[in-house]
């Protein structure tokens, strides 16, 4: 992940933690889910507006598979 500025990564950490646990998602995949939000939140300036939506969060998956065991796990909540 290339990070441009890391406002917002722990607000976009925590709302992807509440949004996966809320819909169900267990423990260890709301994790990688908040992980990913956490990682699109660095890759624009500022907060706010700027925050990542559902495809900058898909494109943060795709963009570390390793991390998540290897392989493309559905992180989608």
């Amino acid at each position: 992940v290339t990070v441009i500025d890391s406002t917002g990564a722990g607000d976009s950490f925590c709302a992807g933690l509440i949004v996966a646990r809320r819909r169900g998602a267990s423990w260890e995949h709301a994790g990688l889910f908040a992980n990913a939000c956490g990682a699109a939140a660095v890759g624009v300036h500022g907060a706010g507006a700027h925050l990542p939506g559902r495809g900058a969060v898909a494109r943060a998956v795709d963009a570390f598979p390793a991390a998540i065991g290897g392989a493309r796990r559905p992180l989608t909540v």
